[in-house]
């Protein structure tokens, strides 16, 4: 529900599903969201599960997807990987889900695609400990596992974007003493 969240989803769709960003958004008829209609019009958008942006933000949106394609670090990830990918499973008779960002194709991992304001080593730390991302992390990866018997994954890796231009992108992988962590949290919030 967050401008950030919004970018973010964006970026996503635009890497991972058919159509791009275009198949979440509408487009607005309004110059900017200050008016009591633009504000309206973007409700009713969100209402209907579209995110309500300008133009403007979908070109940039289309150059910051492109960043990660062509990052020399990143650009397998899209390329060679399942987007978007929706599991449901049972873990201690309650039922769970998840949606992955990116499964790659014969790797041992699995990838999520985030944003930053902050780029910075210490900034994306802050953002795992924040947003509980080695939570996150572990409970794909349990779901994935429970789902795919014959396709076992135990590495996380995260494309970074910085939210602002020029858009820069790095990979990072979650240390397993993070992932373990993540997995007591689950393992305490499912209790």
């Amino acid at each position: 529900g967050s401008a950030a969240a919004d970018w973010g989803s964006m970026v996503d769709a635009e890497l991972t599903e058919p159509g791009g960003c275009e198949s979440i958004v509408a487009i607005s008829p309004f110059d900017s969201f200050r008016s009591k209609d633009a504000r309206e019009w973007k409700e009713e958008q969100a209402s209907a599960g579209l995110v309500g942006v300008k133009q403007s933000d979908v070109d940039q949106v289309k150059i910051a997807a492109n960043k990660i394609r062509l990052d020399r670090n990143a650009t397998d990830f899209p390329n060679c990987s399942e987007g978007q990918v929706i599991l449901t499973s049972r873990i201690r008779d309650v039922g769970v889900k998840c949606m992955i960002d990116l499964v790659p194709e014969d790797r041992p991992y699995l990838v999520d695609i985030k944003t930053t304001g902050d780029f910075s080593p210490s900034g994306i730390s802050k953002k795992i400990a924040q947003f509980g991302y080695h939570a996150q992390a572990a409970w794909y990866l349990k779901i994935w596992n429970n789902e795919n018997p014959d396709d076992q994954r135990s590495r996380f890796r995260f494309i970074w974007q910085s939210s602002e231009s020029p858009y820069e992108v790095a990979v990072t992988e979650l240390p397993a003493m993070d992932i373990a962590a993540g997995e007591d949290w689950c393992a305490n919030a499912l209790e």
